[in-house]
């Protein structure tokens, strides 16, 4: 049994067409922390976790077609996850993960229905 905390940032432009088009940056970070349980070998350990925490976003300055622009508001909401993975241990504090799947559900802003995917991730891990 053990504690993770895992930190994201995810960054973008956005393009809205109609009328006019609209352009800017995007960027989101989520936060979360939780427990983690696992199945420890001295190659290998698989693990499965819970995470709660949140996702603050910032759809950055827009601008337009016809020369103006807006700037729009950023927002923090909750997010969760629920997932796993697969480590291979190269030393009693370094591990390399060629796998993690997550299920991951946030909150959006402007009282619209959460959103929700899976994310793959793959790394090294320090281990402390």
């Amino acid at each position: 049994m053990g504690v993770t905390a895992d930190f994201g940032g995810h960054y973008g432009a956005t393009v809205v067409t109609g009328a006019e088009t609209l352009s800017g940056s995007t960027s989101r970070y989520s936060y979360m922390f939780g427990p983690v349980a696992a199945l420890r070998k001295n190659d290998y350990s698989i693990f499965a976790h819970a995470l709660l925490g949140g996702v603050s976003g910032n759809f950055g300055s827009f601008s337009n077609t016809l020369g103006g622009g807006f700037t729009a508001q950023g927002y923090t909401e909750f997010a969760w996850a629920i997932g796993g993975g697969f480590d291979l241990n190269t030393s009693r504090h370094l591990a390399l993960r060629p796998v993690e799947f997550d299920y991951e559900r946030a909150g959006v802003p402007g009282g619209y229905p959460p959103v929700g995917g899976f994310r793959y991730s793959a790394g090294i891990v320090f281990k402390f």
